[in-house]
Order: structure tokens, then sequence, then C-alpha cells
């Protein structure tokens, strides 16, 4: 038996909208013009997408039991992403349930912390080969961080690349490692250019910052 539509009215903005039988009404929302809070995309987990419904609410799931209180459930508080449209319904849409322009976090709270990065970048300024020293390139790019006399480890890609990129610059070049891999070779002197970025994946809000490596700035 093919969906039959029922008309859903959305309160207080009173939008009215006929919508097929077995729909959510998250998407009945969108399509009445109104979009709902909804960062976990749906999927019933952030309980952003709050609404009321005042006739013909559906049982509620395992879901909303874990959000709402047995009164509020007694009440028609369901989230808009678990109730499928089965009746004709009444439903209001509290204005903390709307989706509002996002806001870029601009303010937060600093604290100082030692600054220890896993990147790292060394200028080193080596001598070339002659035939009284026959150290291969990478011996002395690892002779010139002088790390206790640890050897650079660089992928086999790179370490194909390195002979010619050290001569191209005079021996002079920046080198990117990190722990004891060396990850990038750069020309000249870049040490000055070490950034980082760093996230605060919350709930509802992922907070990003670019970060100096060097000054922690």
């Amino acid at each position: 038996m093919p969906h039959r539509p029922h008309q859903v009215i959305f309160q207080p903005e009173g939008k009215r909208i006929s919508i097929l039988e077995g729909v959510s009404l998250l998407e009945a929302a969108s399509r009445a013009g109104m979009v709902l809070e909804a960062p976990c995309g749906g999927n019933g987990v952030c309980g952003k997408c709050r609404v009321i419904i005042h006739e013909n609410a559906p049982q509620p799931t395992e879901t909303e039991k874990s959000i709402f209180s047995a009164d509020e459930l007694a009440q028609g508080w369901r989230l808009a992403c678990q109730c499928v449209v089965t009746a004709p319904m009444t439903v209001t849409v509290p204005s903390a349930s709307l989706f509002y322009e996002q806001k870029i976090l601009m303010d937060g709270v600093a604290r100082e912390v030692t600054l220890e990065p896993n990147i790292r970048k060394d200028y080193v300024d080596i001598t070339p080969p002659t035939v009284a020293d026959l150290r291969s390139d990478l011996d002395r790019l690892s002779d010139a961080l002088n790390r206790d006399g640890r050897r650079l480890r660089p992928s086999l890609d790179l370490a194909r690349r390195i002979p010619a990129k050290l001569r191209r610059n005079n021996y002079k070049v920046t080198l990117v490692t990190e722990g004891g891999e060396l990850i990038a070779v750069e020309s000249g002197d870049s040490t000055a250019r070490n950034y980082g970025v760093a996230f605060d994946i919350g709930t509802t809000t992922v907070v990003g910052m670019l970060v100096d490596l060097s000054t922690g700035r």
C-alpha cells in the first residue's frame, strides 16, 4: 500500500506541510523551511532537535527515554530525528532547537604550557664530500644534527631525493624531523616557518588554532 500524505503543522510559526507517511519530523521540518539543530546528523546522539508533539505522538524510542524525563515524554517531548510521520501532527519547535548561523569562537582561556613539539626543524650547513671524507649524505646530515649518535631514518622515497636536494642548495638545508624520522628536507633556512594545527573536538563544536611551533603562539 502506498504511503499516505499527512499534514504537519509547525508552531509557533504556523508552517504547514503535507508529508508522506514514514518521513522523519526532522526532514519534514526542513521541507517546511525550518532547519533544526542536528549536529549529529540526525542519529539521535546530540539531543538538539527537541520538539513537542501535541497530537499523535509516537511511542518514545529508547534514545528518547534516555534523554527526556517521564513527565516530558508524557507532555509530548520527542527528538525530531527519531520520529516519523504516521498521522496528522501539530508540533511546537522551541527556539533552542532551531539552527542559526554558526559563530566562530574567537575567545578562550589560555594557560602556560611547556612547548615540546614532536615536529622539529633544524638548519644545517654541511661540507660537501671529498676524497678524504666519503661519508654518505645521510650520515653527514645525521652528524650535523649531533643527536647522541642517532641516525636519521628517512623514507625510501625521501632518501632517493636527498642527494639532488643537497647539491641544488649548496648543502645548506633545513631538516624536518618527527622523533627520529626524517620527514622532509627543505631548501635553505626555513626554521622560522614551523607551524602546527591544534583541534579541540567537542560534542557539537570543533575549535581549531594555528600554532607557531617555535614560539607557541
